[in-house]
Protein backbone atom coordinates (compact mmCIF):
# COMPACT_ATOMS: atom_id res chain seq x y z
CA UNK A 1 0.00 0.00 0.00
CA UNK A 2 1.27 3.46 -0.83
CA UNK A 3 0.03 6.71 0.67
CA UNK A 4 0.98 9.61 -1.55
CA UNK A 5 -0.20 12.54 0.55
CA UNK A 6 1.34 12.84 4.05
CA UNK A 7 -1.85 14.55 5.25
CA UNK A 8 -3.71 11.27 4.59
CA UNK A 9 -1.55 9.05 6.84
CA UNK A 10 -3.85 9.15 9.86
CA UNK A 11 -6.96 8.65 7.75
CA UNK A 12 -5.35 5.77 5.85
CA UNK A 13 -4.20 4.10 9.08
CA UNK A 14 -7.67 4.48 10.54
CA UNK A 15 -9.14 2.81 7.47
CA UNK A 16 -6.59 -0.01 7.62
CA UNK A 17 -7.28 -0.67 11.30
CA UNK A 18 -11.02 -0.60 10.68
CA UNK A 19 -10.66 -3.22 7.93
CA UNK A 20 -8.41 -5.35 10.13
CA UNK A 21 -10.99 -5.21 12.91
CA UNK A 22 -13.94 -5.96 10.63
CA UNK A 23 -12.15 -8.92 9.03
CA UNK A 24 -10.76 -10.15 12.38
CA UNK A 25 -7.18 -9.90 11.09
CA UNK A 26 -3.98 -9.14 12.98
CA UNK A 27 -1.43 -6.55 11.88
CA UNK A 28 2.01 -8.07 12.21
CA UNK A 29 4.15 -5.15 11.09
CA UNK A 30 4.39 -2.03 8.99
CA UNK A 31 7.21 0.21 7.89
CA UNK A 32 7.79 3.41 6.01
CA UNK A 33 10.65 5.25 4.46
CA UNK A 34 10.26 8.09 6.94
CA UNK A 35 9.05 8.88 10.42
CA UNK A 36 5.78 10.39 9.11
CA UNK A 37 3.86 7.10 9.12
CA UNK A 38 5.09 6.16 12.56
CA UNK A 39 4.15 9.61 13.88
CA UNK A 40 0.66 9.31 12.36
CA UNK A 41 0.28 5.89 13.99
CA UNK A 42 1.29 7.21 17.40
CA UNK A 43 -1.12 10.15 17.01
CA UNK A 44 -3.92 7.76 16.09
CA UNK A 45 -3.17 5.60 19.13
CA UNK A 46 -3.22 8.64 21.41
CA UNK A 47 -6.55 9.79 19.95
CA UNK A 48 -8.06 6.32 20.41
CA UNK A 49 -6.78 6.11 23.96
CA UNK A 50 -8.45 9.42 24.78
CA UNK A 51 -11.70 8.57 22.99
CA UNK A 52 -11.73 5.06 24.46
CA UNK A 53 -11.38 6.47 27.96
CA UNK A 54 -14.16 8.98 27.32
CA UNK A 55 -16.39 6.20 25.93
CA UNK A 56 -15.66 4.09 29.00
CA UNK A 57 -16.77 6.87 31.34
CA UNK A 58 -19.75 7.78 29.16
CA UNK A 59 -18.64 11.17 27.85
CA UNK A 60 -18.19 12.42 24.30
CA UNK A 61 -15.03 14.12 23.04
Amino acid sequence: MTIDDPDDYSKALGTIFHILHEEDLELISFSSGSQSLEEAFLNLLEEEKTHGFLRAIGRSA
